[in-house]
């Protein structure tokens, strides 16, 4: 989906000066990369898969370094793994 100055509220539109982040970057427009017909569970969801398969690939499957890449825990990564039906492998 992406976010343009259609998409603000009045108030927002009648900001004088754009938002800027981290090295000048202008959050103008924002592409967020997630298909438009879902739901922000399932957002969150296709979030998770992207960066749990990511994460294994990075380490070879070994869902220890994997896990602490992503900030949980071995236990937390390997309940993910069962609840998105995903392997260590991905």
């Amino acid at each position: 989906m992406l976010i343009t100055a259609e998409h603000l509220s009045p108030e927002l539109k009648r900001t004088s000066t754009p938002l800027s982040g981290a090295a000048g970057t202008s959050y103008g427009v924002f592409d967020t990369g997630i298909p438009e017909d879902l739901n922000l569970p399932e957002a969150v969801e296709d979030l998770e898969r992207k960066m749990i398969a990511a994460a294994l690939r990075k380490h070879g499957g070994n869902i220890s370094r994997a896990a602490r890449d992503l900030g949980v825990t071995r236990r937390g990564l390997q309940l993910k793994l069962g609840r998105y039906a995903m392997r260590a492998s991905a």
